[in-house]
């Protein structure tokens, strides 16, 4: 979603984009509700990044692995494991930020990140 956001929510993506990336991410429904205009950039990342309500918006998913990452082996021990540091401080840098700070190449930054957490997931606990 991040990658898709970075992409089509750009200022230079096609007339159309931002539409398509609300389908994408299955929430044509939750932006009519929530939003009495047409989509606009700071609608679409707000609804698909930043709400926390929204259980496709990246917020959402990141607030679902950290509470999943406790419950892992290592995580009750008192301190916290390398994966619940890391998805700690992308659910907080996401949680303060606003839709019209994240522009394109953070949108990037944050799937980069996404990334590196499913690798240290991989090699703390499929190794």
């Amino acid at each position: 979603m991040a990658s898709a956001l970075a992409h089509f929510a750009d200022p230079k993506a096609p007339e159309g984009s931002l539409d398509l990336v609300v389908e994408l991410g299955d929430s044509e429904l939750s932006h009519r509700q929530r939003y009495a205009v047409a989509t606009s950039r700071q609608t679409v990342v707000d609804l698909l990044a930043c709400d926390g309500m929204n259980p496709r918006s990246i917020l959402q998913n990141l607030t679902e692995i950290r509470d999943h990452a406790a419950l892992l082996p290592g995580a009750a021990q008192g301190q916290m494991t390398q994966l619940s540091r890391a998805v700690l401080k992308l659910h907080t840098s996401l949680s303060v930020r606003s839709a019209d700070a994240l522009d394109s190449a953070e949108l990037l930054q944050i799937a980069d990140e996404l990334r590196a957490l499913s690798n240290v997931l991989s090699s703390a606990y499929l190794s």
